[in-house]
């Protein structure tokens, strides 16, 4: 994807959200991962999702586009080539999805349970990091990730991911 030219400073590109409208490149990065059948998102993708994700609102058509992507963008946790990008579009998102993400927090549990305790460090970390920056954002998300926590697995209670919900819920 690239942006249009325009005079500046930055070699005359504008950033890819002012480009194009976001929720419909967003629409199109959907459209081209389900059509290639891929099996997790490059590098490439979930750098251009968390572009878009600063511009992501709560609506109807972003909600939807977060649920046609949500198995990628959760499992892309436990990648740990990916995990950080993700981690932060993921905290993004859910901070402007707001209720709508919550709906998705059933596919997070699954991700925790593969990043814990077998992805990598770095993986951890960056789940461990969103999880506290969709907390830190305050309701509907400290009741969400209070549910979802209790579903848990007893076995995570020690990991990283069991320290974190027991100091924070």
């Amino acid at each position: 994807l690239a942006a249009a030219r325009e005079g500046g400073s930055n070699g005359g590109l504008r950033p890819l959200s002012r480009a194009w409208p976001a929720l419909d490149a967003a629409r199109g990065l959907a459209a081209h991962v389900t059509a290639a059948g891929l099996d997790q998102l490059t590098v490439q993708h979930v750098m251009v999702v968390l572009a878009l994700a600063n511009d992501a609102e709560h609506s109807a058509g972003w909600s939807q586009w977060f649920m046609s992507l949500k198995d990628y963008l959760f499992v892309s946790l436990a990648d740990e080539a990916v995990a950080p990008i993700s981690a932060q579009a993921l905290a993004l998102l859910c901070q402007a999805l707001r209720e709508d993400a919550v709906e998705a927090f059933p596919t997070l549990g699954s991700a925790l349970r593969m990043v814990f305790p077998g992805a990598p460090e770095a993986c951890q970390r960056a789940t461990l990091d969103m999880l506290a920056r969709v907390r830190d954002s305050g309701p509907p998300f400290p009741d969400a990730l209070r549910a979802l926590t209790q579903s848990l697995p007893p076995e995570l209670a020690q990991t990283e991911l069991g320290h974190f919900i027991a100091e924070s819920m």
